[in-house]
């Protein structure tokens, strides 16, 4: 930090690598001309979930460290992703819901990866779980984002894909400009059909 006039520090970790002494660490690094932000990885708001995926941490670990990061008044944003296995929208939106209520002030979307070699790529191959459906997706997300708060900020809406990682993701389907501007329009559809329903 001492290398430069650094105006912001961003640290992306796991929600059980936030103990006391890191998380003061941090705090130490947050001045009126310096914000510090914390991603964490939740994906899910569930425990069988995060077990079935092997994250290695739980649903209590995410609970810990954003209170020990709102104690130290430090923004973080959680990262959210859709189409693990034994989920759909409903526990997508779920997490979201859970993570918008433990304080985060940001949120961060992926699209479930399945990289060849991992044990997700493998369970894919034996047909024991579907890749993510690129409109399912898009439809998950514009309806997280009309639920979350003007102040909440997005951090990405969709995984960045490369060559290695399979199958079928979204990117092959859509260009991420198409994705985005279907993204774009199917929010502001659901802001309308809610606008009209109100009144």
């Amino acid at each position: 930090m001492s290398q430069a006039d650094f105006v912001e520090l961003v640290v992306a970790t796991r929600p059980d690598c936030v103990p006391v002494p890191v998380a003061d660490l941090l705090a130490s690094y947050q001045s009126p001309d310096r914000e510090v932000w914390v991603e964490l990885g939740l994906q899910s708001c569930r425990d069988e979930t995060l077990n079935r995926i092997r994250r290695g941490h739980s649903v209590e670990s995410y609970t810990a460290a954003a209170a020990r990061l709102r104690e130290r008044n430090l923004k973080f944003t959680t990262h959210v992703m859709y189409g693990l296995p034994g989920e759909g929208t409903a526990e997508f939106l779920d997490t979201v819901e859970f993570a918008l209520e433990h304080g985060s002030s940001g949120v961060k979307f992926h699209d479930l990866m399945l990289v060849p070699g991992t044990k997700l790529h493998l369970d894919w191959q034996e047909g024991l779980i579907l890749p993510v459906d690129p409109e399912e997706y898009l439809s998950a997300v514009a309806q997280a984002l009309v639920r979350l708060p003007p102040e909440v900020v997005v951090w990405r809406v969709c995984s960045d894909f490369e060559d290695r990682q399979a199958p079928q993701p979204p990117g092959e389907k859509w260009p991420k400009n198409a994705f985005l501007n279907r993204l774009r329009a199917e929010v502001e559809r659901l802001r309308e059909k809610t606008t009209k329903y109100r009144g």
